[in-house]
């Protein structure tokens, strides 16, 4: 309804293309063969934008923008929906698989991210300190981001925004467009498409920048999208107030 809120949107839409760190270990696994990666790659990118289509629409769609149960008390406490979802139909089997889906996306994630860092750091020890430890490449895949989540448990959409918006961006972004323009030399193509790239990414960390700076302030607007829903039932003539949900 209103596109200048559409920059909010950026950080989660790069860290939604993470997966692009285990491309690298997904063409390994396949033997290089360009059919089966593409394919594995479709498939996995569809099955993912399935279930996250599916569960938005589940979980924005019965939520109550504002109040004491809403989207908007979670967010500010940095809580995933399924908490109101639970208080508001107040199921037990729905808790439990509710609790059971956000155990198995956050393992999903942790162990895939955490594969990838692992092929990182034993690429970076054989290289550079000539070791290959199993055992403490998995220390130090894992120990610091478990050690984080025990001491501030309720950093998640705070680390999702600072890492989308930054980390992401610079690894994601920024240097794979230094990298190719530095390759392209001989090609003003490919050069020209690496800047592109270079500078969209450079647009996202300013616009982060700025916002934790407080240079830029956009936040959603409960007040706004409530007057303009108390608006549209008051002008329509079939409005029943009895029907109107609790906002």
């Amino acid at each position: 309804m209103d596109w200048k809120f559409l920059p909010c949107t950026v950080p989660v839409l790069i860290t939604a293309l993470s997966f692009h760190n285990i491309i690298p270990n997904i063409c390994k696994d396949l033997g290089w063969r360009r059919p089966a990666i593409l394919t594995s790659m479709l498939i996995g990118v569809l099955a993912g934008y399935a279930i996250t289509a599916l569960w938005v629409q589940v979980s924005l769609g019965a939520l109550p923008i504002d109040g004491n149960i809403s989207i908007t008390e979670a967010f500010q406490n940095n809580l995933p929906s399924t908490v109101p979802l639970s208080q508001i139909i107040g199921s037990p089997a729905f808790i439990t698989f509710s609790l059971l889906f956000a155990l198995l996306a956050i393992i999903t994630s942790y162990l895939t991210n955490g594969y990838g860092l692992m092929e990182f750091i034993d690429d970076f020890l054989t290289n550079y300190f000539k070791k290959s430890n199993r055992l403490l490449i998995v220390l130090l895949s894992f120990g610091p981001p478990l050690i984080v989540t025990l001491i501030f448990p309720k950093i998640f959409l705070t680390a999702l925004d600072m890492v989308g918006a930054l980390g992401i961006a610079v690894l994601f972004g920024i240097l794979p467009s230094i990298i190719a323009v530095l390759r392209a030399r001989s090609s003003g193509k490919k050069s020209f498409l690496g800047l592109i790239t270079f500078l969209i990414f450079m647009i996202v960390i300013l616009f982060k920048i700025g916002k934790e700076t407080g240079v830029i302030n956009i936040k959603p607007g409960v007040r706004y999208v409530k007057y303009n829903f108390t608006c549209y039932v008051s002008r329509s003539s079939k409005a029943d107030s009895s029907q109107i949900p609790d906002m």
